[in-house]
């Protein structure tokens, strides 16, 4: 092993010195082997955590690219930011004579200031920039296309093929007891960190041949295992991440065997004994066998008044009971608590459900305490869409007589709506008072219709409707007002569609069926999607090969709500050329 880290270390000293003798501006490319020597995480494009601002970027696929593609921007202005926990960033990008200068900042102050990326020939996944020494903790490194070249570059464009960072993960593992009786169960639980957030994925091998595997994001997670005899097991656990970092624990567990049940007369002659001095084990589980492992032992069934049970939900301190939660609309980023009752000291299995697909979300393992209180907190991060939790028996050889099923969804923030029933005298007073405001409007109207006459009721009426469409605009933006009617010089369109509350303020309002269109001869408009995003927009993609003026419309499925936009393509320069088209690969 140590013959192994001295050669990853010659390659990583000799990649550096051939990237300075050789290299354009420093620049060098370190091994993949140099590379997995360290704990070093490659972020590629797609990764969410990768956030791209400004309407210049465009992704170019290429199998030399880190992952298949880069993305790139030749628009002053446009910039990339990426968050991360740890000691060490690096920019990972590409070199050659189309790529111009750009700005680097590291938690808000400029670093590089226009770091040129020009270079006579071409090389994929060079190391451009490196920030290391940094405290362990949050940092976010910024990369800003200037818009600007030196003189021999071909071209402006700013590359982003990934970033490498430090990667770190820790796991440790124990038992509530290692020394148990045959038929009684352990309960293990692991905690992991994970600088980076990867989801872990649990293995547990109990050491009595059973197994269980579970996926969750970094925490922790309970397993709970019933040993069926006697004997010293060796209980292993495997946490690894989504890219492959791994650590295994484990624990003994000493388990005794059940006490031999007494034999009759005669010495061991009958069907259920053995003879020469051989003993029975717990797996043939004989009435006489049965007969002697106490209630106590034995994990507890839910059964009569012992079944699950769901008593309240409570959402920003506020509890509901279950018929109220029951196909709620829960508030994007709120935490949910469940709290229920079960048997006493029952290990509980919590499952969280897509509703659509079905597919299992996340799992934990929950355990009720000494008189039979459970509580779970749901504080995962859950995305817009509809769900299901189902809390069961875990642990237990037993099969559970029942469960709870309880669906909701998580809308954005100003859709929730959960069915709070009010009750009392108070209900009574909020009835009156709606009541009474009715009679006042209808009283009020009936005087405008008596005093103002026709005309009168008409702009009340037209006030009323004028009131009602406020509360929603669409705003069309494009990359640019005009561009060449040529068919390939394009302008990006972007509608958002929003609610409008008392004050003027803006929610955008995902998941809304979204239709753009554009009329004017031969305007062609290429849509990008027709459900409004999380950021409440829909996209496309204009251009056109006729010259003139042509109108951008953007309307809602439902409801009279549009926006309008106009846009011009002129006659295209023939001197122009494109430099759109340079080496790529």
């Amino acid at each position: 092993m140590q013959n192994k880290l001295v050669k990853l270390k010659k390659a990583a000293i000799l990649a550096a010195i051939l990237g300075i003798v050789f290299g354009s501006g420093g620049f060098f490319v370190v091994p993949k082997e140099a590379q997995a020597a360290t704990n070093t995480a490659r972020i590629e494009n797609p990764e969410k955590s990768v956030k791209y601002f400004g309407s210049g970027w465009e992704v170019i696929n290429g199998g030399g690219y880190s992952g298949g593609n880069l993305k790139r921007s030749k628009t002053a202005g446009d910039y990339v930011t990426y968050s991360f926990k740890g000691t060490f960033v690096k920019w990972v990008s590409t070199i050659n004579p189309y790529q111009g200068k750009s700005d680097v900042y590291l938690d808000g102050v400029l670093k590089k200031d226009d770091l040129d990326l020009y270079s006579g020939s071409t090389q994929n996944q060079v190391i451009v920039y490196t920030a290391s020494g940094l405290s362990n903790a949050l940092h976010t490194i910024k990369v800003v296309a200037t818009g600007t070249r030196n003189a021999s570059a071909l071209n402006y464009w700013t590359s982003i093929d990934a970033f490498d960072v430090y990667h770190a993960e820790t796991v440790s593992m124990s038992a509530n007891t290692t020394s148990i009786q045959a038929g009684q169960a352990v309960t293990f639980t692991a905690s992991t960190a994970d600088n980076l957030n990867d989801t872990i994925t649990y293995s547990w091998k109990f050491g009595d041949g059973a197994t269980l595997v579970q996926t969750a994001n970094p925490g922790s997670v309970s397993a709970t295992h019933t040993y069926g005899s006697g004997g010293s097991f060796t209980a292993v656990l495997t946490a690894t991440c989504s890219r492959g970092l791994g650590e295994t624990k484990s624990v003994v567990i000493n388990v005794a065997s059940p006490p031999q049940p007494p034999q009759p007369p005669g010495g061991g002659g009958g069907s259920g004994g053995t003879s020469g001095g051989g003993k029975k084990t717990t797996t043939n589980n004989t009435p006489e066998q049965a007969s002697i492992a106490s209630d106590s032992e034995l994990p507890p069934v839910l059964t009569g008044e012992a079944k699950i049970l769901l008593s309240e939900v409570e959402i920003d301190g506020k509890t509901y009971t279950p018929e109220e939660f029951e196909a709620s609309k829960v508030e994007v980023g709120k935490k949910i608590i469940f709290r229920g009752t079960a048997a006493p000291s029952t290990a509980l299995l919590v499952n969280i459900l897509k509703e659509e697909s079905g597919e299992r979300i996340y799992i934990f393992n929950i355990v009720s305490d000494d008189v039979g209180n459970w509580e779970y907190a749901l504080d995962q991060p859950l995305e817009f869409g509809k769900y299901s939790i189902e809390i069961s028996q875990t642990g237990s050889f037993q099969e559970a007589p029942e469960s709870i099923f309880v669906t909701f969804e998580i809308v954005a923030k100003g859709e929730g709506k959960i069915a709070k029933k009010s009750g009392g005298i108070g209900a009574f007073i909020v009835a009156g008072l709606i009541f009474l405001g009715k009679l006042i409007l209808v009283l009020l109207v009936l005087a405008g219709v008596a005093f103002g006459g026709i005309i009168g009721w008409r702009r009340l009426e037209g006030k009323l409707a004028g009131f009602a469409s406020r509360n929603e605009i669409i705003e069309i933006t494009v990359s640019k007002e005009k561009a060449n009617a040529d068919g390939k010089d394009e302008i990006l369109v972007s509608a958002t569609y929003s609610h409008l509350d008392k004050k003027g303020n803006k929610t955008p309002v995902p998941g809304t069926a979204l239709t753009l269109s554009a009329s004017g001869a031969g305007a062609h408009l290429v849509p990008k999607g027709t459900v409004t995003d999380t950021k409440g927009e829909v996209q496309a993609v204009l251009s056109s090969r006729v010259e003139g003026e042509k109108l951008i419309s953007a309307t809602i499925e439902e409801g009279d709500v549009s926006g309008h936009k106009v846009v011009e393509f002129l006659k295209p320069e023939n001197h122009k050329q494109d430099l759109d088209t340079e080496y790529d690969s």
